[in-house]
């Protein structure tokens, strides 16, 4: 009895392991799932925005056009006629608006290459400043408008391969995760920069916010995990990002720390020919 007592103690261990094992996959799997489902959702969603963003850059388009027009024709008259602004008034508020207008069509010229970017789009190569310079233009004024004071370094003359909107669409997601790391702290402050280690180019976005708390650090790219209110977010920024990366051969990291949060993405330099 004390013989079978042992054996039905070490099969109900064993069971009990296998169980764990399977329910360890079974976990691993639906993560997979949710990755993919999240991944699904976005591209869905990159087709409708690049549908939407095509029509909302023709309407700017023909208005700025026109102002622009205007603009020209004003500086043409004071050129003619300098009396007609003695104070400088006029010049200054026609300098104000030309860089209004170019600003204008910097974001038109990104609505127009996200829109005429597909949901699975043919890979392309571009330099990595490209790529940043790209995803900046749709962050440039939130910003300005929330005072953060934002640094970008020269990027390297690097090239990498891969599909632009689908890149920008992962630096967007975890810069814009950056700028809600800062709310709260004094001096907001992110910065872009970049290194170089063998055939990966490394982006690395770092922030002075509130630093990730250790206790979640393990759980910061798991599908819909978030640490906002119910409504304020849905935990796919950083694991739709991820997927992204790593679908183009790369990684993603992090360290942080109160005060000094670093997010280093990875990625392969395309080779020349």
């Amino acid at each position: 009895m004390l013989i079978r007592d042992i054996e039905n103690s070490l099969k109900l261990k064993i069971e009990q392991e296998n169980l764990k094992a399977t329910l360890d996959k079974l976990r691993e799997t639906q993560g997979e799932l949710s990755v993919e489902r999240a991944k699904a959702l976005n591209s869905e969603r990159l087709a409708f925005l690049g549908s939407m963003a095509s029509g909302v850059a023709h309407e700017i388009n023909n208005p700025l056009t026109i102002s622009g027009g205007q603009v020209f024709k004003i500086q043409n008259y004071l050129t003619k006629h300098p009396e007609a602004d003695s104070s400088g008034l006029i010049n200054a508020c026609i300098e104000k608006v030309s860089e209004m207008n170019a600003r204008i069509r910097n974001i038109v010229r990104g609505l127009q290459h996200f829109s005429r970017s597909r949901a699975v789009e043919d890979p392309e190569v571009f330099s990595i400043g490209e790529l940043v310079e790209f995803t900046a233009i749709f962050f440039n004024e939130k910003m300005k408008s929330q005072e953060i004071h934002f640094e970008m370094d020269p990027p390297p003359e690097i090239s990498i391969n891969g599909q632009k909107s689908e890149l920008s669409q992962a630096l967007f997601n975890i810069i814009d995760n950056a700028i809600e790391a800062t709310y709260g702290v004094p001096e907001r402050k992110i910065n872009v920069k970049y290194q170089v280690l063998g055939q990966q180019v490394q982006i690395l976005i770092i922030d002075n916010g509130k630093g990730v708390n250790e206790a979640i650090k393990e759980q910061i790219f798991d599908p819909f995990f978030t640490t906002k209110d119910v409504g304020q977010g849905t935990g796919l920024g950083l694991s739709v990002a991820r997927g992204i990366i790593k679908a183009h051969g790369g990684d993603i990291q992090f360290t942080s720390n109160p005060g000094a949060t670093t997010f280093s993405v990875s990625l392969p330099i395309a080779l020349t020919v």
